[in-house]
């Protein structure tokens, strides 16, 4: 097995005599176990008369099996393990995985085995299961993601499979009776789910001859059976190339895809020639192609390398975001692509390039964060299908062969005869309507005038390829502080900044994370400085993106972004040369000028994100609702677009200049530095400040709704489904209101889901979860339906909760225990990896956690928490006669009916009427 550098897991590979590959995994340090299955049948494998059946067919599996009757038997049994279960069905392959507590690992995993050997396809649950399908489907109409996939699936050759619809839906599995589709499902389940198409991972941190024996034992009994041969139909026909494609959003977009159509290249991992473009044309430095698309104001974002693939075909796009000058010279823009791809065929692949690009690679490799266990399973278990089990880590990574003569052959089918150019905006015009999705769009081939220009388009002098990368870390060397206290100290305290430092000792990694949050009065003054803050942010990462975009590439990473005080710089990766690149940063933020082109590139693309935020599903809208009347310092968007629109470079420019007149700075660096150098950034710190005015920190302040009973914002969406989010706030902030949060939460989480979602049917998307704010705890219900009215999901809700104090009135002390320790221990699980760490500790810093043991705290509480607890907990503050939380809610078209709740009707004038809580 070719494994990173630091990776101490061990792997054993099984090859079943049914033709199942497996790959078992110990991780020690791992806190959970995870299972991944992996099976090569996909959406390719529906048929035209019921297209969507193999997702009906992942959905059947979970409601019951002849070991597990019970529907949802893996998700309800694994998440009361302190895991999660899930699937998701691709266009080759289906997926299903779980992550759990170790102890719970052989019997979740003989559940999830069962699944797949025996399912019940009962039909009473098929018929509920249809409705939650078209749910799912209804839900994504309105997604520009997925209305274009389907203009895509109906420009493509007809026999082949991905041009069938996926999803499924109502319609389309009502075409035959229900006995009829329960036999389909069987018929496609004893074709697909073969010993032949399986690939499983198991990842944990033992595994004992026993459990090995056991899954081997349960994974044999699947049948051995050939695979299934998927047509030899290529993906397009030739009237499909050299074409474009007008498409027609619902959502604000500017956007231009160039599509090449090649011949499939996952076989060719060692050398990886669609990366190596990818790389050439993606390139955001001087001289490249965006920074000179962007200089000539054509468009404000571009993407190379993404699109389809599959076992006969490859589709390569590049993406581009167009400012509205760059809609009417599209012609010009795809013209300066060519030049860029004549250009790299022109070079080709020279040794200095592939050598520095399989350094990076390598380094990137070996220094990689530790992943979730569940993520290393699904890895491993889809990449068991494509590579030798030596390859499964390593594939994704690593460049081992030189291969010039085939990097020539692949680009030079990147010609105007395999292109298909999508233009994607609300005005372009359009002939047909795509099926399902209703998607306006057109065809049409590409006039000889336009290929000609295009075929000879040759590179302007200020278009170039990139030079060798000079943030190349060269120093990878691990500093020995053995001897320094683990968790963050504080090395520097006055009045206006704080500096913590830690060291890291347990991942033995070259990398580090610093962080610098600085507190900016000005920017408090009202929803004018709150919106100039945001666009000046956007303006400065712009800037620091292009201008060291090639440090990200060497595995240094800069993120600018706004926060309810002011604003944070977060840089990340190896740790040699990060410090360099915060020397360099840390001048620009007080004193870089705002470029006119920049401001009005960042600024169209803020207007344009906030506009589209309003067709956002509904959900997603009312915890947007959520947070604007919860903290003190947030504004609802179309209140920040009306200011937004208003604001020009001149006031940007003059806001700058006042930011950082006065500021407080919290600073926080964890990695592979040693005091002596923390001390010294620290003290260089100081110094960079000294000329300014620092104050105390501000407040992150919490509405307090205690005073209140039921309240209710209505959002009212143009979109079609209804939607509730009711959201109830703890009234204590100590660690027992948040263990009781948190445990209530997990107790009634999965009764909630398959109530709802299940059971009743109201929608597809149904959930709960703990929802602190500002570190205050509080607690989420949600539902979004496209059948059912406001006022309908809402009583079931409140129905719910009102029957759930009889729901734990039922548990036994030996429930209500083993649910406690799994809460417990998910609280005191180690990160997995630096950045989780770092993060962790400063959220530790950001609330006031200087002891960094609030986790520990909350789990101490959990442990002497009662049935009674929980019970008085739910009583007070959950149920119908509680009469607290506030409910958002969306109507979408089914009922205009307002719900009887005392409404706010004025977000900004209700939080100037009443308290806020502060915390630092």
């Amino acid at each position: 097995m070719i494994t990173a550098k630091n990776d101490q897991q061990r792997y054993k590979f099984h090859s079943l005599t049914n033709g199942i590959k497996l790959m078992l995994v110990e991780n020690a340090s791992a806190a959970k176990a995870a299972v991944a299955v992996s099976v090569n049948s996909g959406q390719f494998a529906n048929n035209a008369q019921l297209p969507g059946l193999s997702h009906l067919l992942e959905h059947m599996l979970f409601l019951g099996c002849d070991a597990y009757p019970n529907a949802n038997h893996l998700p309800d049994f694994v998440s009361q393990h302190g895991g999660q279960a899930n699937a998701a069905t691709g266009t080759e392959r289906t997926h299903f995985y779980f992550s759990v507590a170790p102890e719970a690992l052989t019997e979740s995993a003989h559940q999830l085995f069962s699944m797949l050997h025996a399912p019940m396809f009962h039909l009473s649950r098929l018929e509920k299961e249809i409705h939650a399908i078209d749910a799912e489907f209804s839900l994504k109409k309105s997604d520009d993601l997925r209305r274009l996939y389907q203009v895509h699936k109906q420009t493509s050759n007809p026999e082949h499979p991905f041009s069938l619809f996926s999803v499924g839906n109502k319609d389309v599995f009502s075409r035959i009776p229900l006995a009829k589709l329960q036999q389909a499902l069987i018929n496609q389940f004893e074709s697909a789910y073969v010993g032949d198409n399986i690939a499983v991972c198991v990842v944990a941190p033992h595994i004992d001859d026993a459990c090995a024996q056991s899954i081997i034992q349960q994974l044999s009994q699947l049948p051995d059976k050939p695979r299934t041969k998927l047509p030899d139909a290529p993906l397009y026909l030739p009237e499909q190339k050299s074409i474009q494609i007008n498409v027609k959003p619902l959502k604000q977009a500017r956007r231009l895809i160039l599509t090449f159509a090649l011949p499939p290249y996952q076989k060719e991992y060692a050398s990886k020639p669609l990366d190596v473009i990818s790389h050439l044309l993606g390139d955001e430095g001087k001289n490249s192609l965006l920074h000179l698309l962007k200089q000539r104001g054509l468009i404000t974002n571009l993407s190379a390398g993404g699109g389809i693939s599959g076992y006969n075909f490859k589709d390569f796009n590049i993406n581009l975001q167009l400012t509205e000058a760059g809609l009417t010279a599209i012609d010009d823009i795809v013209e300066l692509v060519f030049a860029q791809i004549h250009l790299i065929r022109d070079e080709g692949l020279s040794r200095w390039r592939f050598e520095e690009l399989k350094r990076l690679n390598q380094q990137i490799f070996d220094n990689q964060d530790q992943a979730k266990p569940v993520d290393t399973a699904q890895l491993i278990a889809d990449n068991l299908h494509d590579v030798s089990p030596n390859h499964c880590m390593s594939c994704d990574f690593l460049l081992s062969e030189y291969q010039p003569d085939l990097f020539a052959q692949v680009i030079n089918q990147f010609t105007v005869d395999n292109l298909r150019l999508k233009v994607i905006h609300p005005d372009v015009k359009t002939t047909q309507v795509a099926d399902y999705y209703d998607t306006p769009f057109a065809l049409m081939p590409l006039a000889m005038k336009r290929k000609q220009r295009w075929r000879q388009a040759s590179a302007p002098d200020e278009l170039s390829l990139p030079q060798a990368n000079p943030f190349i870390v060269e120093n990878l060397e691990l500093f020995d502080t053995s001897e320094v206290k683990e968790t963050p100290t504080r090395i520097r305290h006055q009045q206006g900044m704080a500096f913590w430092y830690a060291p890291e000792h347990q991942f033995h990694s070259p990398r580090g994370e610093v962080y610098l949050s600085f507190d900016l009065p000005f920017v408090m003054g009202g929803i004018g400085n709150h919106t100039l803050k945001k666009l000046w942010a956007g303006t400065m990462q712009d800037f620091l993106s292009e201008h060291y975009y090639h440090a990200a590439i060497a595995g240094l990473n800069i993120n600018l972004y706004a926060h309810q005080a002011g604003v944070t710089l977060h840089t990340s990766g190896f740790s040699h040369k990060q410090w360099q690149l915060i020397n360099e940063i840390m001048p620009r933020l007080f004193n870089q000028a705002i470029d006119g082109v920049r401001f009005e590139r960042v600024k169209a693309k803020q207007l344009q994100m906030a506009h589209n935020s309003l067709m956002n599903k509904p959900i997603n809208r009312l915890f947007t609702k959520l947070n604007v009347l919860v903290q003190r310092s947030a504004w609802p968007i179309q209140e920040m677009t009306e200011v937004l629109q208003q604001t020009t470079c001149e006031q940007l420019t003059l806001a700058s200049e006042q930011f950082f007149r006065q500021f407080h700075l919290q600073a926080f660096m964890h990695g592979n530095w040693t005091p002596d150098q923390a001390n010294h950034h620290a003290q260089w710190l100081e110094e960079t400040i000294a000329s300014h005015t620092l104050c105390s920190a501000l407040p992150r302040d919490t509405l307090d709704l205690a005073p209140h009973q039921r309240l209710a914002v209505d959002a009212k969406s143009p979109q079609q489904d209804a939607a509730v989010v009711c959201y109830f706030q703890t009234q204590g902030n100590d660690e027992k209101s948040k263990a009781l949060t948190i445990v209530t939460e997990q107790l009634l989480a999965s009764r909630f889901f398959n109530q709802l979602r299940t059971q009743q049917q109201l929608g597809y998307v149904v959930g709960s979860g703990y929802y602190p704010i500002n570190n205050h705890p509080g607690v989420v219900f949600y539902v979004q339906s496209p059948s059912h009215s406001a006022r309908l999901i809402q009583q079931a809700i409140d129905n719910f909760l009102d029957d759930s104090c009889t729901i734990v009135s039922n548990l036994d002390e030996t429930q209500f225990g083993k649910l406690k320790r799994m809460v417990a221990r998910q609280l005191e699980e180690p990160a997995l990896n630096i950045a989780m760490k770092a993060q962790q500790w400063w959220m530790g810093i950001a609330n006031n956690d200087v002891a960094f043991d609030e986790n520990q705290r909350i789990a101490n509480a959990i442990h002497h928490l009662s049935l009674d607890d929980v019970i008085r907990f739910i009583t007070d503050n959950l149920t119908s006669d509680a009469d607290k939380g506030v409910v958002f809610y969306t109507q979408g078209k089914l009922d205009a009916t307002p719900l009887p709740f005392e409404h706010i009707t004025d977000i900004p004038a209700f939080k100037r009427l009443n308290e806020f809580t502060g915390s630092l």
